[in-house]
């Protein structure tokens, strides 16, 4: 291999480093450029969280008074009947630069044993996702309180718009 050909493969390889490195770097944002969360009426939403990474897709109506929504990486099922919601993050696929690859896909929309049923609750669906090794976190109510106003996005949309006289819509 001649020395030409060894330094652009060399700087092939560097650029496609220097890439996947820059595309998961954390952009530090002055508070002037930090954006409002805007939340649409299918209540999917940009600009959440202090950095305005987080982003979520439209809520779905599960059945039985629970909704769901991908939000990034993982999904937030909220039963609009007592006002509670765990996340459950997909499966780990892998490993990159940036930390953990996570395929939601795989869990959005929910799979069939993952969709509460009529009779469900919470704490049955987080122990029937644990059992498939993904990874669950409970009380999403709480989860983005320390988050500035502003950068919050509503969790509990989905029930205002399905369940409008359920628990959930009230708050």
């Amino acid at each position: 291999m001649n020395v030409h050909f060894k330094s652009i493969a060399a700087a092939v390889l560097l650029s496609a480093v220097c890439v996947e490195a820059s595309a998961c770097s954390i952009v530090f944002l002055k508070p002037w450029q930090n954006a409002r969360v805007v939340q649409k009426d299918d209540c999917s939403f940009i600009n959440g969280g202090d950095q305005d990474w987080i982003q979520g897709g439209a809520t779905l109506d599960l059945g039985n008074g629970f909704v769901g929504q991908k939000i990034d990486r993982s999904v937030n099922v909220i039963d609009c009947n007592n006002r509670t919601g765990i996340n459950i993050s997909g499966p780990v696929v892998g490993l990159t630069s940036c930390g953990p690859s996570i395929d939601v896909d795989e869990i959005w929309p929910l799979p069939t044993g993952l969709v509460p049923t009529a009779e469900g609750r919470l704490s049955d669906l987080a122990e029937r996702a644990s059992r498939r090794d993904l990874a669950v976190q409970y009380d999403v109510n709480e989860r983005f309180k320390t988050e500035k106003r502003k950068d919050r996005f509503d969790q509990l949309c989905g029930c205002k718009l399905y369940y409008p006289d359920s628990p959930g819509a009230k708050l």
